[in-house]
């Protein structure tokens, strides 16, 4: 797993926050916090692909995200989705 560290050494130059998905609090204090933003990328993906899982990322935490960056002002949102891979299905 890439560390935070080594994430900012492949993004050279890019601003970073970082802040725990599924913590709604984290997400508008250490993510959407103290500077504008334009626009939310999201790549967010449950890593198992089961029922429990997807719920908390695919959905919950897209929403959180999504309200957060609403709440910061952010307008737009881009979500990223492999859902056509479906391994293991969904």
């Amino acid at each position: 797993a890439l560390t935070p560290e080594g994430t900012a050494r492949l993004l050279e130059g890019a601003k970073l926050r970082f802040g725990e998905v599924a913590d709604p609090v984290s997400l508008k204090r250490e993510v959407f916090s103290g500077e504008p933003f334009d626009v939310l990328v999201s790549c967010l993906a449950s890593r198992t692909g089961g029922e429990k899982d997807a719920w908390a990322i695919d959905y919950q935490a897209h929403s959180d995200a999504l309200a957060a960056a609403r709440d910061a002002g952010v307008r737009q949102m881009v979500l990223l989705s492999a859902i056509c891979v479906q391994k293991p299905l969904l």
